[in-house]
């Protein structure tokens, strides 16, 4: 279920300002978790990248804000704030970010 402490109500919050870059770091905190199926945040660092991975679920990526570059099954994309890629899961893909980013990962 949604992590949060017990004493906190659920309420709306900025998602972008929950999480600060930090320098040639990658950092990241899960927002929801249910066994294989997540919401995590993370902010790169401009020139942060992640190898070559696969999920064992479907996955979404949409970008809160910053430029980055994902490599899906070899092929090249370019995402930008407000974009968001969908991935098939056990397909290669890597990401690198272009200048400070910070996106959503949805494990669907």
């Amino acid at each position: 279920g949604f992590i949060r402490k017990k004493e906190e109500k659920m309420q709306p919050f900025d998602v972008k300002a929950k999480i600060d870059y930090v320098q040639d770091t990658i950092v990241s905190e899960v927002l929801y978790a249910d066994g294989e199926y997540s919401i995590t945040l993370k902010a790169l660092d401009s020139g942060t990248e992640i190898k070559t991975h696969m999920s064992p679920v479907d996955a979404v990526v949409f970008v809160l804000e910053g430029d980055m570059e994902f490599v899906v099954d070899n092929e090249k994309f370019n995402l930008s704030t407000g974009e968001m890629l969908m991935m098939k899961k056990n397909t290669p893909h890597s990401l690198s970010a272009l200048s400070k980013a910070k996106m959503l990962l949805i494990k669907i």
